[in-house]
C-alpha cells in the first residue's frame, strides 16, 4: 500500500517519488509528486495532495483551510489570518502566494484546491493518474494539462474566507514526461 513518505521527524519527505505505478494495459509508470525534477523543485504533493490529519479535534477540512493561510501568510502578519503565527519565518514567500492568489480584500479570490487521500487512497490516486497519463495523447509534447476523473469524489476547494467546496471527482493536473513513462507533477487547475 502506498503511502505519502515521511522523514524522521514524521513530516512530509522533500521527495515523493513512485515508481512501478501500474496503469492499464501493463504500462507501469513514475510519477513524481514533489522534490527536485528535471523542471525545477516540485511542491504538488505539499500544496495539492492532503493526507488525513493526525491532530485530535482537527478535521480534514481545518487542514485545508489551514494550509491556504499557510501558503498566502507565512510569517501570520495578514490581519485576516484566523490562524496568525502559525508558521514563522520571513513573509516574502507568504506575499508572493498571496499575491498569486490574488489576495486582497475578498479573502474569496484566495484559494487552494487537494486531493484528500481520506477519500480516495494513495493507491487508487496513483493509478488513476498513471491511466490518464498513459491514455493521454502526448506525441512529441513534453508539457500538457491533463483532464483526470477520479473514481469517487475527492478534491475539496478552501478559500481564505473559510468556504470550503466538494467534494469534486474531476480537476486539470499539468504533467511533463521527462521520458517515457516518466512524470512530473506540475499545477492543479
Amino acid at each position: 500500500m502506498a503511502a505519502l513518505k515521511r522523514d524522521t521527524s514524521g513530516h512530509l519527505a522533500a521527495d515523493q517519488t513512485f515508481t512501478g505505478v501500474k496503469a492499464v494495459n501493463g504500462k507501469v509508470v513514475s510519477i513524481k509528486l514533489a522534490g527536485p525534477g528535471t523542471h525545477g523543485d516540485i511542491r504538488f504533493a505539499f500544496k495539492h495532495i492532503l493526507d488525513p490529519t493526525s491532530k485530535t479535534g482537527q478535521a480534514d477540512d481545518d487542514k485545508l483551510s489551514k494550509r491556504v493561510w499557510h501558503r498566502a501568510d507565512k510569517g501570520g502578519s495578514k490581519a485576516d489570518n484566523p490562524n496568525p503565527g502559525a508558521k514563522s519565518g520571513g513573509i516574502s514567500r507568504g506575499n508572493k502566494y498571496a499575491d498569486a492568489m490574488k489576495y486582497n480584500a475578498d479573502l474569496t479570490k484566495m484559494a487552494n484546491t487537494a486531493i484528500f487521500l481520506s477519500l480516495l487512497p494513495l493507491d487508487t490516486v496513483l493509478a488513476e493518474l498513471a491511466n490518464a497519463l498513459v491514455y493521454h495523447p502526448w506525441n512529441t509534447d513534453t508539457k500538457a494539462k491533463i483532464s483526470i476523473e477520479f473514481s469517487k469524489p475527492c478534491i475539496k476547494t478552501a478559500n481564505g474566507a473559510g468556504h470550503i467546496t466538494g467534494p469534486v471527482n474531476t480537476c486539470t493536473i499539468e504533467f511533463y514526461k521527462v521520458s517515457d513513462g516518466v512524470f512530473e507533477a506540475g499545477h492543479l487547475g
